[in-house]
């Protein structure tokens, strides 16, 4: 008689190798219901009297997997890769020295449809993955462990932006680079223990690096607190409701700074304007000497249009 037998699992017994079938039809003087088990008593002979469904627990040991549905409760270990799939797809897999999950949506565009989170080369990774699995673009890889602590998180998000929503609080320093690498220069905004200042710093390539704040249209920059000023300040238009303490030197009138000591006011030399400052102010200008070369300073106040020379023909070169 042909025998079909579709051996699932094997249970290891006290006396001998107890040998489970998976039904696929006729055994010998018996029908079964197709999904249900027996197990074997012997080398040659089945005991197909308590005939059930598969995963029933034996007193022996272990879980008999069924041929279709059913729940395991134990460990399931497969060598090769688990899948799920219902139009989109799920499929756990591992290698020597990774594993993951791979995450497949076949309604998106070709090479779009791939994501995938892997434990690799010592990080956690989200990356997207082409259709043939061949190459794969990581977005967010977290460096480190437990153990050791967290080492780093880098992340890429494109040609878009990464926007957030709610407050975020950095306990390092936040730095602005727009390539990474040599060649650019970067800002870095870093908190500061109680008794010492938060700073905004610039740095990179250039000897030099200034820092620029741009306002749109008539807009200006508004600082509320007394603010020392240690190094060169180019402002078009600022306004400032405290008071402001400049610490080296002051030029007004250009965004090149004078060559001016500390403590030094300079003036650019202008036409002058014959403007009024309004009721309550006084403004002073540095125009043209009477005397080719010189400069002099003159000052409006009030509502009068008319200045008052305070110095004349002073210096040369002017």
């Amino acid at each position: 008689m042909r025998k079909v037998l579709a051996i699932l699992a094997l249970i290891a017994t006290q006396g001998a190798h107890a040998q489970l079938i998976a039904n696929p039809g006729v055994l010998p003087s018996n029908t079964l219901v197709p999904g249900n088990c027996v197990q074997a008593t012997g080398s040659n002979s089945v005991d197909t009297s308590p005939a059930a469904p598969c995963l029933t627990t034996t007193a022996a040991a272990g879980l008999y997997l069924p041929l279709t549905g059913g729940t395991l409760t134990g460990p399931l270990t497969v060598a090769g890769t688990v899948s799920a799939t219902s139009g989109g797809s799920a499929t756990l897999f591992s290698g020597a020295n990774y594993g993951g999950v791979t995450m497949t949506d076949p309604t998106q565009t070709a090479n779009n449809r791939t994501w995938q989170w892997i434990n690799f080369t010592g990080s956690f990774q989200a990356r997207a993955v082409s259709d043939s699995g061949a190459s794969a673009t990581t977005v967010l890889a977290i460096s480190g462990g437990q153990g050791g602590g967290i080492t780093g998180i880098t992340s890429n998000s494109g040609s878009g932006a990464w926007s957030h929503t709610g407050a975020m609080n950095v306990s390092g320093q936040l730095s602005a680079n727009p390539v990474q690498g040599a060649g650019y220069n970067w800002l870095n905004i870093a908190g500061a223990a109680n008794g010492s200042s938060p700073s905004i710093t610039t740095g990179g390539g250039n000897t030099n690096v200034s820092l620029s704040i741009n306002t749109k249209g008539a807009g200006g920059v508004t600082i509320n607190a007394n603010t020392a000023v240690t190094g060169n300040l180019s402002a078009g238009s600022a306004t400032i409701t405290g008071g402001a303490a400049v610490g080296s030197s002051l030029t007004v009138g250009s965004t090149t700074p004078a060559v001016v000591a500390t403590g030094e006011q300079a003036f650019a030399k202008i036409t002058a304007s014959g403007t009024a400052p309004g009721v309550g102010f006084l403004k002073l200008a540095a125009t043209a000497g009477t005397t080719a070369g010189t400069c002099k300073i003159i000052a409006y106040a009030g509502t009068s249009t008319t200045p008052v020379t305070i110095v004349d023909n002073v210096g040369s070169g002017c």
